[in-house]
């Protein structure tokens, strides 16, 4: 008689937290917003869980644009998904030397 060990097969989740996603975002923001003039600015979209908007050097858009579809591609694995309401923002400007946008609020009533 032959003895077989079947070990358990366990399903480890490849799933992330938005928070930590969020982190990573924001990490990769604080060394992608360094600028001199308020041209160097950009604008990219993420979406949620990341944000509406965020402001980047003009020459990093390709590098935000790739990172946020890696991020956004981690969340969504596990068929998680997310969506908010965005208000509108000022354009970028070069602000005590990163480049910034301001949310505006909604002044409907």
């Amino acid at each position: 008689m032959t003895l077989r060990y079947v070990a358990p097969i366990v399903w480890l989740c490849s799933c992330v937290s938005a928070e930590s996603l969020q982190w990573e975002w924001e990490a990769f923001l604080l060394d992608h917003q360094d600028c001199v003039e308020d041209v160097e600015c950009a604008v990219v979209y993420p979406g949620c869980p990341l944000g509406c908007a965020a402001a980047v050097r003009a020459d990093a858009v390709d590098e935000a644009e790739a990172r946020i579809a890696e991020l956004l591609k981690q969340y969504e694995r596990s068929g998680r998904g997310c969506s908010y309401e965005c208000v509108e923002h000022t354009p970028p400007a070069c602000v005590q030397g990163l480049c910034f946008i301001n949310h505006l609020s909604d002044s409907s009533p």
